[in-house]
């Protein structure tokens, strides 16, 4: 049974789509070797990263990571107070109680919101300019390596299209029969139900193949990579 494929994000830029774009390997790989460098990142660099990715996602009307970053707020108030308070430093002056945070600690603590807050921008982005069929894409190119561990590319690919497929399902499921039903028992209906669709059902992942562009990102990332690491 042949299914439309459904966009991964609501936006997509259309310079990003014309024959002249990044590829989504291209893209799927600039966000791994991101979340490889900022770590090496300066405070100063972080800063100006997290100005240009703003400026970005703002230009790009890309409303999802300001979402995203609402449903993490108590995530990055944890982070922040952890760091500010188990960091050895100095004690920060004029604080009105024994337990006080340092000022290291505020620094690496802000330092850290920074580092998550680029990476959900990053992720932001790539979903929002790629849509699914594209991003499978770029995720089957980028395991064909791993074809000399015997592993299988294209199995990973439809079993990881299928469970962001299934999520989606669980996430709009509104059907009368999974109503006063556990979590338990709606998963189990749903991955019946996936038995019996997926052995009909066929995935159609279409490659553009590489431009020039792609090449000179490539290897772009590569030296940048190599001259931080």
């Amino acid at each position: 049974m042949d299914r439309q494929i459904k966009s991964a994000g609501r936006f997509s830029p259309a310079f990003l789509f014309k024959c002249h774009g990044l590829h989504p390997a291209v893209k799927i790989f600039a966000l791994i070797i991101m979340a490889i460098l900022i770590p090496q990142f300066t405070p100063n660099m972080l800063i100006v990263c997290s100005v240009i990715s703003l400026f970005v996602l703002v230009y790009f009307r890309v409303k999802h990571f300001f979402g995203m970053m609402k449903r993490m707020r108590w995530l990055f108030l944890s982070v922040f107070f952890i760091y500010a308070f188990t960091t050895p430093g100095e004690y920060l002056r004029g604080w009105p109680i024994d337990l006080s945070p340092t000022y290291e600690g505020l620094r690496e603590g802000f330092i850290q919101l920074l580092r998550i807050s680029l990476m959900l921008a990053g992720v932001s982005m790539l979903m929002a300019t790629t849509t699914r069929e594209k991003l499978m894409v770029g995720i089957y190119l980028l395991t064909l390596p791993f074809k000399v561990l015997n592993l299988s590319p294209e199995r990973f690919t439809a079993r990881l299209y299928l469970t962001l497929q299934y999520m989606e399902q669980t996430k709009d499921q509104k059907h009368i029969q999974y109503s006063g039903l556990g979590w338990q028992q709606r998963l189990s209906m749903l991955l019946n139900d996936a038995e019996f669709t997926s052995s009909s059902e066929v995935i159609r992942l279409e490659n553009t193949g590489f431009s020039l562009l792609d090449y000179i990102g490539f290897a772009s990332l590569l030296i940048l990579a190599a001259y931080f690491l």
